[in-house]
């Protein structure tokens, strides 16, 4: 839908992770269901739209010096607010509601009367500027605006509409309702962005030619740091308006607001890395454990009192008060490993000691042998403690 089919492979691995991190199981998969659905939806339009970029062909914007870097980065502090106001307003709004004792449909019913309500006044307010009703629905015309007529749109009307959007986006979501953040965060960030370059132009115009530029990289700088995707959102930039040219000042943007937003996310379910994911959280362990050998841990000399197969039960309690040594291997008479039982395995006999003269060690040792070799890795040796839930192996 947005005809940049790269970026949405690559948002896909990337938005599940907070830090700087990529879910490469997902690409490959990913990018063949990104190339069939940009393929079908593109064939479904008119052959003249087909296969353009989001934003029309007729976009021509530029990066011509490196001391521009300077006003973006002045854009990144702006979206940087604009990002933790965002966070902090829709998740305060989403506690709000979620301390209601009412039901979801009602709450959500409510939400969205708030949102009609809060859209209505800022039209009014605003002498009835149609530009003002992007907070209302998707906002994508008001963005088209603010990128290809941003000198016919107030510097006061972008702000307005950004801080309501905000609102009316967290009354709408935060109260239960259906609906997703991603269309909302590019509204918001572009008519930041929109502001800004106006201001910017303003104060140096020497560097600041072309405010509609700041639109398209505020769009993507404050989506890259609230959903803590900045690689996915800086092809997303190059893909939606069919050009290079505004990729270095997109990178400076979006990594500054990753950055400097590392205590904020919009996705509260995100996990830090691919460590803390319940998804992996056997891998770093197996790949740890499989890179070391048995007998690079084991006690090699340590002494064991091993109990001959015809050893009398009475024997073997009074063995057990003598030592601290919990497993016991059994052999026979040419000293082969033959069984191995515990104190545990004992201990139901200790309080019958009518038996301890008749039974002996092959009553109670258990000759379902579980070992391991000094040549096992130790992932293999924790299947096996796992096996039968044991503490010791011989």
């Amino acid at each position: 839908i947005f005809r940049a089919p790269l970026a949405g492979a690559l948002f896909a691995g990337e938005i599940l992770y907070r830090d700087a991190e990529l879910e490469s199981d997902v690409i490959m998969p990913a990018a063949v269901a990104s190339t069939i659905a940009y393929s079908v939806f593109c064939f479904s339009l008119p052959k003249q739209y087909r296969f353009m970029p989001l934003f029309g062909p007729n976009m021509h914007f530029d990066f011509g010096s490196p001391w521009e870097l300077i006003p973006y980065a002045i854009l990144a502090l702006v979206l940087v607010a604009g990002g933790v106001l965002y966070i902090r307003t829709f998740y305060g709004i989403h506690g709000i509601f979620e301390r209601i004792p009412l039901p979801t449909y009602i709450k959500a019913a409510v939400g969205a009367l708030l949102t009609g309500v809060l859209g209505l006044i800022a039209y009014f307010v605003s002498g009835q500027d149609s530009h003002m009703l992007a907070v209302l629905g998707g906002g994508y015309g008001m963005l088209q605006t603010a990128f290809s007529d941003t000198e016919h749109v107030a510097v006061g009307t972008l702000i307005a509409i950004a801080l309501v959007k905000i609102v009316t986006t967290s009354l709408t979501i935060g109260s239960g309702g259906s609906g997703g953040v991603f269309g909302p965060s590019v509204i918001i960030g572009g008519c930041l962005g929109g502001a800004t370059g106006k201001l910017l132009q303003l104060a140096m115009p020497q560097l600041v030619s072309q405010p509609g530029t700041y639109a398209i990289v505020g769009m993507a700088g404050f989506f890259a740091g609230c959903a803590r995707a900045p690689f996915s959102t800086i092809l997303m930039v190059t893909e939606m308006t069919g050009s290079y040219r505004l990729l270095l000042p997109t990178m400076w943007v979006s990594i500054l607001c990753f950055l400097l937003m590392r205590r904020w996310t919009l996705y509260v379910k995100q996990v830090p890395t691919r460590l803390e994911s319940p998804a992996h959280r056997g891998d770093f362990i197996v790949d740890v454990l499989e890179g070391m050998k048995v007998s690079d841990v084991y006690h090699q000399h340590r002494k064991l009192r091993l109990v001959h197969e015809g050893t009398s039960l009475n024997e073997i309690v009074h063995l057990l008060a003598e030592t601290s040594q919990r497993y016991f291997p059994v052999v026979d008479d040419e000293q082969k490993f033959v069984g191995i039982f515990s104190a545990e395995d004992v201990r139901s006999y200790l309080y019958d000691d009518t038996i301890w003269e008749i039974a002996n060690a092959r009553d109670v040792m258990n000759t379902r042998l579980i070992t391991v070799s000094p040549e096992d890795d130790l992932n293999t040796a924790l299947t096996r403690f796992t096996a039968m839930n044991i503490d010791e192996l011989p």
